[in-house]
């Protein structure tokens, strides 16, 4: 649901974002985990909420980038016993999901600006690129899966604007699709579904297609982390963005006599999932000849789910509506 500016909330939202923003860089020394993380999620949010204005105040935005480049680099002065055990060389100690949770909550901040931001946020993308990348091939389960998310939604936030990052971030989330992590292959394969469906390299991506239907079939196996969900939102996303690079007549009637069908834990995904059934439907009604009858018992299971305009238009298109 978009966002309804309001003058009183945006002053409101300001005045606690510069608050938040000053309070940790003049008391930075005394600054907890805890309290830089709970401010972290807090700005974030408040981007998401109240779009590009909040980010035009005096010094808003060089502060928030700033700081954020701190926590992300493990340089803040609350990660400093972090900083520590990395100039020991203590390369056996993992990090925890508490100290995790700093660095991933200024991640956050970064997707808030993108969806903040949109298109325009690709400059300040130059800034924190080669970190969430690092973060996304990193050694730790934890890292890879939440900097994969990240990329998901700061793809999303920038739109076209990713264009020029198409390349790099593809060949990062290409490998994560094949991670030994169910968390990281699906947020993966939900990274590379709106890459594709944003990004206006389609050279690129229509290079990486054959790679990434092969990497997402194992998937459809795995039913942790949404993996499932994820990955049919994905191939409708390829199929929606470049149907002739996709062996259709294959991956429909497997995609919907999978029993993934209906999608169970991310509604989110049927927007999708039913749009492509949509278009080729339009365009190869043969197609869904010897699977009518699926998407007939489908559309009575969805009837129980809070289903997108798509469904419905399914359903009425090909007379699949059960009686």
């Amino acid at each position: 649901m978009k966002a309804i500016f309001n003058p009183l909330t945006s002053l409101f939202t300001s005045k606690f974002f510069s608050f938040a923003l000053s309070d940790l860089r003049a008391n930075i020394g005394t600054s907890t985990r805890a309290t830089v993380t709970d401010t972290s999620r807090s700005l974030a949010e408040n981007l998401k909420l109240t779009g590009p204005a909040l980010l035009s105040y005096p010094d808003v935005l060089e502060k928030t980038v700033e700081i954020v480049t701190s926590i992300i680099t493990r340089k803040h002065p609350c990660q400093e016993d972090m900083a520590l055990e990395e100039e020991a060389d203590l390369s056996d100690i993992e990090t925890t999901e508490f100290d995790w949770l700093v660095v991933d909550s200024a991640m956050d901040v970064i997707s808030g600006m993108a969806v903040a931001l949109g298109p325009s946020f690709a400059e300040l993308w130059k800034i924190f690129e080669k970190q969430v990348l690092r973060y996304a091939s990193s050694g730790e389960s934890l890292e890879r899966a939440s900097a994969c998310g990240v990329l998901a939604e700061t793809i999303t936030g920038m739109g076209e604007g990713v264009t020029p990052f198409t390349g790099s971030m593809m060949q990062v989330l290409l490998k994560r699709l094949g991670d030994e992590d169910a968390q990281t292959k699906s947020n993966a394969a939900y990274a590379v579904g709106r890459l594709v469906e944003k990004s206006n390299d389609d050279a690129t991506v229509t290079k990486a297609y054959p790679q990434i239907l092969t990497s997402l079939e194992p998937l459809f196996s795995i039913t942790e982390g949404r993996c499932r969900d994820n990955a049919a939102g994905c191939i409708s996303r390829l199929i929606l963005k470049h149907r002739n690079n996709v062996p259709v007549e294959e991956v429909l009637p497997a995609l919907v006599t999978s029993g993934v069908l209906p999608l169970e834990e991310d509604y989110e995904e049927n927007e999708p999932v039913w749009k492509m059934i949509v278009q080729l439907c339009k365009f190869f009604r043969w197609s869904l000849c010897h699977v009518r009858d699926v998407l007939i018992s489908v559309r009575r299971q969805m009837g129980r789910q809070d289903c997108p305009g798509a469904y419905a238009a399914a359903g009425a298109y090909y007379g699949l509506d059960a009686r």
